[in-house]
């Protein structure tokens, strides 16, 4: 096998070997120097970093830094533990070609603010204690980066709603940036920077969001959003539903949407959405689903049907049923074979 790779041009050589499993390209690490230069960039370019000690990411981190090229072929970094701030302070400083950057937990904004990574596209951090300066300083600088993540869960030293604040002279810049995001998931807020030429594609709310400013965004981005979707963590048991009756005349290009309530109202908007692909309702019946829930599945899954029509997932969530869960799915839109599956989660996603 080496003896015929031998035999090809490098570019060709790096094709093979991109399209083997991980254990292959490990086996061809070591093969010699050369084949090691060409899968280091294969085996290193997503690092996720968990249970791991301070002193072994101490190590990982200044081996990264012993070597010229290496924390540069890192494109996509998942960090899922909390680590000394001087440890990542040097990781961030090392990896500036990344093009995700993925953080669970809490971290200083004098860590993150200082660095420029040219080449970032999407961004998650989970539960951000400084929405502000990732709104008003680090977005602005990143121009490529078009995916947002960060959902505020608030606790009891902070408030549930989150303010942005910026020097009036900042306004146009910041409201450029915010306007090149595709995809957001975070306070609501942010929609008070949304104008009629945003990229906004999928809009992930952490907070509930009243009417007025469902209109707000529909003058922003009416006909270019593809999911709207209220993910309040505060209290999931009394998430309050989307207005079935107004959202279809607000947002007719849909394709995701959470949560509605299960009524006829809502039965009824499904037929207003030809490209809706997954659909997420709330059930305010406590127990046992009734048999009427399976009629309204049925007409839903009907309707989409005779219109030919892209729906191809239906999650139900009932706080105080049993099943608390039931999903109904196909594998695809040619398909009329749907399957049901019981207690599943019931997180809002876009697939």
């Amino acid at each position: 096998m080496t003896d015929m790779m031998e035999k090809l041009p490098t570019e060709l050589m790096q094709e093979v070997v991109e399209y083997s499993d991980k254990p292959t390209i490990h086996s061809f690490a070591i093969v010699s120097s050369k084949y090691c230069r060409i899968a280091q960039p294969l085996i290193f370019r997503r690092i996720s970093i968990k249970e791991m000690t301070d002193e072994r990411f101490a190590l990982f981190v200044e081996r990264m830094q012993n070597s010229n090229k290496l924390g540069l072929v890192i494109k996509v970094l998942i960090i899922n533990k909390q680590f000394a701030t001087e440890i990542l302070r040097h990781l961030f400083e090392i990896v500036s070609n990344l093009e995700e950057l993925h953080i669970e937990g809490p971290i200083a904004n004098s860590l993150l603010s200082p660095h420029y990574f040219p080449n970032l596209r999407r961004l998650h951090i989970h539960n951000p204690v400084f929405f502000n300066d990732i709104i008003t300083d680090f977005i602005p600088r990143h121009e490529i980066l078009d995916d947002l993540k960060i959902p505020f869960v608030p606790d009891s030293s902070t408030s549930d709603t989150v303010a942005l604040s910026m020097l009036p002279l900042a306004e146009s810049a910041v409201a450029s940036a915010v306007n090149r995001l595709v995809t957001y998931h975070g306070p609501r807020d942010l929609l008070l920077l949304l104008t009629p030429n945003s990229s906004m594609k999928h809009f992930t709310s952490s907070q509930q969001i009243d009417e007025g400013t469902l209109r707000k965004l529909s003058r922003a981005i009416s006909r270019g959003l593809l999911s709207l979707i209220i993910d309040d963590p505060m209290d999931p048991t009394t998430v309050k539903t989307l207005p079935a009756s107004l959202i279809p005349s607000l947002f007719p290009n849909l394709q995701s949407i959470a949560w509605l309530l299960v009524n006829s109202i809502s039965a009824s908007a499904i037929d207003h959405w030809p490209h809706l692909r997954q659909i997420w309702f709330r059930s305010s019946h406590l127990g046992r689903l009734p048999e009427s829930f399976q009629a309204f599945v049925t007409k839903i899954i009907q309707l989409s049907a005779k219109n030919n029509r892209p729906l191809r997932e239906i999650r139900l969530y009932s706080p105080a049923g049993s099943p608390f869960s039931h999903t109904y799915s196909k594998t695809s839109s040619k398909t009329s074979v749907w399957s049901h599956k019981e207690g599943l989660p019931v997180t809002p996603f876009v697939s």
